[in-house]
């Protein structure tokens, strides 16, 4: 029998995580998917405090979601969907994981390419620019492999719920069509990545309503 305060405890950082990420987002002056450009730089100078802070509230969601889906899975330990919904766990942590380093390299770049172009002069500045294409790549990769393998995790984080009892049915069916979507759309936005960012506050809206249900059953007991 699960607890009052480990109910409340998986809830509360359910939702958490699913706020800051949500706020993260909301408050980010620009969002880069792939590359940066000289456009995005003076928008960055100009907003600093709120570039920095919205990944850092940002990153702070992924880890806070990590904790709650961890808590989540100990609420199954006597139900015979654990070993399902375990996985799925483990794989969307291990998802928000690389996400959240993805999301680090952004913020961290971002602030050290507005400050460099204070140093250089106007003609280079396109150079500078050109230069961070190759690790940009790189990272926009990890950042996509994240999103990708959040969803393999909902798939299975849907089907261990359906087989559970403590959340209904429905909520272990809407996880799995969010997972397989998600998949579905990443694998299809290989040319326009822009157009996942929608999905981000899906799998956000997900998160904090698991954490009201989980909430609502601690008022049950």
């Amino acid at each position: 029998m699960n607890s009052t305060f480990n109910l409340r405890f998986v809830a509360l950082n359910l939702i958490i995580g699913g706020l800051f990420v949500f706020i993260g987002y909301a408050i980010m002056p620009v969002h880069v998917t792939l590359n940066f450009n000289l456009e995005m730089l003076p928008v960055i100078t100009n907003n600093m405090e709120f570039w920095v802070r919205s990944f850092q509230i940002l990153v702070f969601g992924f880890f806070i979601r990590i904790i709650g889906l961890v808590g989540l899975s100990t609420l199954y330990h006597d139900s015979s969907a654990k070993t399902v919904l375990n996985s799925g766990v483990m794989v969307c942590s291990l998802a928000l994981l690389v996400a959240g380093l993805a999301e680090g390299y952004y913020m961290h770049s971002g602030g050290w390419a507005q400050w460099k172009m204070t140093f250089i002069p106007a003609d280079q500045h396109q150079n500078m620019i050109n230069s961070l294409e190759i690790t940009n790549e790189w990272v926009s990769c990890i950042k996509r492999f994240g999103r990708m393998f959040m969803h393999l995790g909902l798939t299975f984080l849907g089907w261990g719920i359906m087989r559970g009892e403590l959340l209904s049915k429905w909520l272990g069916t809407l996880t799995l069509v969010i997972g397989i979507s998600g998949i579905c759309l990443l694998m299809i936005l290989t040319e326009n990545p822009d157009s996942y960012l929608p999905m981000d506050y899906v799998v956000t809206a997900w998160f904090l309503l698991i954490g009201f249900l989980v909430y609502k059953k601690s008022l049950e007991k």
